[in-house]
């Protein structure tokens, strides 16, 4: 079942989706966040998408904080070949 993508969010429910967008963001993007939470890329794009309505549970929240910059787990500049990006930190 695809998620509509027309929702019209109230305030308060389009701040939560740019917190958490702005966490998934911080602890390395969408396709690093869903390989660590196990949930699919595109479930962490609707959860981030201001148009669709649809939200994480909070036990999902709490752990793509965790992955953030304080947790040294974040994705970060691969320090085995020049630019590429791994998670090996």
């Amino acid at each position: 079942m695809s998620a509509r993508r027309d929702a019209r969010l109230s305030p308060a429910d389009l701040a939560l989706k740019l917190a958490f967008r702005d966490a998934v963001r911080a602890a390395g993007g969408q396709e690093f966040v869903a390989g660590e939470i196990g949930r699919t890329q595109s479930r962490v794009s609707d959860w981030c998408n201001a148009n669709v309505d649809e939200f994480p549970p909070i036990d999902i929240v709490r752990r793509v904080e965790a992955l953030g910059p304080r947790s040294g787990r974040m994705r970060a500049p691969c320090c085995c070949a020049r630019s590429t990006i791994c998670s090996r930190r």
